[in-house]
């Protein structure tokens, strides 16, 4: 197998980076970089030779913006698709499979999930939903996983409902992690309120009235 060259041209590492992701044949590469640096140690090379260089630079680093940015949209679209299901979900809103207000009694409901439903840090902020809203929770599933809804009502009033499943990039895509700093996702869909956001290895959605 052919070595790859190393060369200190920012061109070249720029090409060795870009042709690496992509799994170029080493040889292609070290032809690349050699032609390089004919280049900058003004050493005389056909101009035919190495004049298609600067345009597979340009392909290559549009193919790995390209990437980037269809992995942005499939995010996107995967995080629409999640919000559409949880207001699907709201709306419907199904029978309790377990009526409690306390958290504790909720975890020992949910068996048959992999996770434990928890409190989020999130709502907990400026009090948006008082624990003391809690009335219950039922099972349901978000993209064929099986996931937890919790539901908030204060004083029979709004119906708010907080979704939990344990969080798979590959199934639900790139998703803002509170814990990080970054700014859950938020869509209004038919009336409704949905931010969706991550936090402690879970995907939250949480849905609520406008």
């Amino acid at each position: 197998m052919n070595t790859i060259k190393q060369s200190p041209s920012g061109n070249a590492k720029i090409i060795q980076e870009i042709v690496e992701s992509y799994q170029i044949d080493s040889g292609v590469l070290n032809d690349l970089l050699a032609k390089q640096n004919d280049i900058l140690q003004d050493k005389p090379a056909p101009r035919a030779s190495f004049k298609w260089v600067g345009p597979i630079i340009a392909a290559f680093i549009m193919m790995s913006l390209f990437a980037g940015l269809t992995h942005q949209l499939s995010s996107a679209n995967y995080s629409l698709s999640i919000a559409k299901e949880v207001a699907k979900n709201h709306v419907r809103l199904k029978p309790l499979d377990v009526a409690t207000g306390n958290m504790n009694d909720l975890r020992k409901f949910f068996t048959l999930l992999d996770f434990s439903p928890t409190e989020s840090s999130l709502l907990k902020q400026d009090n948006v939903i008082p624990d003391s809203d809690l009335i219950g929770g039922r099972y349901c599933s978000i993209r064929g996983e099986t996931a937890a809804q919790l539901r908030y009502q204060q004083d029979n009033q709004t119906v708010r409902t907080l979704y939990e499943v344990e969080y798979d990039e590959k199934i639900f895509g790139t998703i803002p992690m509170v814990e990080n700093g970054e700014i859950p996702m938020q869509y209004i869909i038919d009336g409704l309120s949905i931010t969706i956001w991550v936090e402690q290895e879970l995907m939250m959605a949480l849905v609520q009235p406008l």
